[in-house]
């Protein structure tokens, strides 16, 4: 079984790892893809009661004023309950470090606000591929929704934290465009990044707990691993 997952692993972590990298390349050749453009006014145009607040508030949440401290402090939580994920929790924060590295290789300049909307006191000097904010909420918010399978044993509560997560996850991709501060592809890219250090994250924690309970140091056993996605 485990040689199993471990090729099952292995091309899905290589798929991941192959899209990135020529989605990187032509995110490099070209300031937009076709359709951004498009996309991102379709959805600037939808202006419901309420939506530029919430994106906003997601936007700021990922900020890194606000995200780092946030992982700092459920870190520190678990550390005084569950060490070893408080370690692993931390290291979702190297993924905002390459992600940071990718930006200046590939230079890929802002949508320009001539274009489409950005959002009042939001920057566009900076570059845009991949998005930051999205490669941190699928890294850490991601990495969190996995280890709420266990770290939250009541179900119904595990499926509300995991809901709240997930909604997360997906509403920081729609706010960095419906803000004007990132195209489509840019969200594409980052959760493509996210997802490859998600995968990884996963996958090790898994290879590193088998033998002993999760979160205590030694190996989860294939059950214990099934059980984290129940």
């Amino acid at each position: 079984m485990d040689k199993v997952l471990g090729r099952r692993f292995q091309v899905f972590f290589g798929l991941l790892l192959l899209s990135f990298i020529l989605f990187s390349y032509s995110a490099h050749t070209w300031d937009r893809f076709p359709g951004d453009l498009a996309l991102s006014r379709w959805l600037q145009g939808w202006q419901p009661p309420g939506m530029v607040p919430l994106l906003k508030v997601i936007s700021q949440v990922g900020t890194r004023a606000i995200a780092l401290p946030i992982v700092l402090f459920v870190s520190l939580a678990l550390w005084f309950w569950h060490r070893r994920d408080a370690i692993w929790l931390l290291f979702t924060l190297v993924a905002d470090v390459v992600a940071e590295g990718v930006k200046e290789l590939v230079a890929r300049p802002r949508p320009d606000e001539t274009l489409v909307a950005v959002a009042k006191g939001y920057s566009t000097s900076s570059y845009s591929y991949p998005s930051a904010h999205v490669v941190h909420f699928v890294a850490f918010y991601g990495f969190l929704f996995y280890l709420a399978g266990w770290l939250v044993p009541d179900n119904r509560a595990r499926i509300v934290v995991r809901c709240f997560l997930g909604a997360l996850v997906v509403l920081v991709g729609v706010s960095r465009v419906y803000l004007g501060v990132h195209w489509p592809s840019d969200v594409v890219g980052g959760y493509l990044l996210g997802g490859i250090f998600l995968t990884l994250w996963i996958f090790l924690y898994n290879k590193g707990s088998q033998g002993g309970a999760p979160g205590q140091g030694s190996k989860v056993s294939s059950a214990h691993a099934d059980s984290h996605w129940q």
